[in-house]
C-alpha cells in the first residue's frame, strides 16, 4: 500500500490505522505507525481505541512511531459499567493508571476521549463523573 500512495503527487492528509475492531490487538501497531512516519506519505496518523490494552511499554512505543492523535472511546465510569454494558471484566483502577500514564506521556500526541451518552444514563451526576475521569 505504502508504494502505491506514494504514485499520489502530495501526502495523505489523514491515514487512520483502523476502521474497525482494536487496533491494540495487533502487535504490529506501533511498527505500523513508524513505517507511516518514516515513509513520509501522510500528514497525521491517528486511530480509536476502547484503551483497555494500554500499557507503558505500549504508550512508550506509539509515541516513539509517531502517532498523531488517539481517540479513547470509554463503555463505563466503573467496573461494574464495564461488566454492565460489555459483559468484560475490567481492572478499572489499572485501566484509569494506564490513561493516566498515556496522557503523562503523550508529548505532541493529541488524547481524545468520549463515552457514549448511553453509559451515563440513569447514572446520578454521570456527567461530573466523566469529566473527573478526565481530569487526568
Amino acid at each position: 500500500m505504502i508504494e502505491e500512495i506514494h504514485r499520489f503527487p502530495r501526502k495523505i492528509r489523514l491515514i487512520e490505522t483502523y476502521s474497525f475492531g482494536e487496533p491494540l490487538c495487533n502487535p504490529h501497531l506501533e511498527e505500523m505507525i513508524a513505517i507511516i512516519r518514516q515513509e513520509e506519505i501522510a500528514e497525521k496518523i491517528n486511530f480509536t481505541t476502547n484503551g483497555l490494552l494500554f500499557t507503558p511499554k505500549r504508550v512508550d512505543a506509539l509515541m516513539v512511531a509517531g502517532v498523531d492523535t488517539i481517540r479513547i472511546s470509554l463503555q463505563g465510569l466503573s467496573a461494574e459499567m464495564y461488566d454492565e454494558m460489555c459483559g468484560v471484566n475490567v481492572r478499572f483502577e489499572k485501566f484509569l493508571n494506564n490513561l493516566c500514564y498515556l496522557y503523562e506521556h503523550r508529548g505532541k500526541c493529541k488524547i481524545r476521549m468520549k463515552i457514549a451518552d448511553v453509559a451515563l444514563k440513569d447514572i446520578p451526576d454521570g456527567e461530573k463523573r466523566f469529566e473527573k475521569c478526565l481530569e487526568i
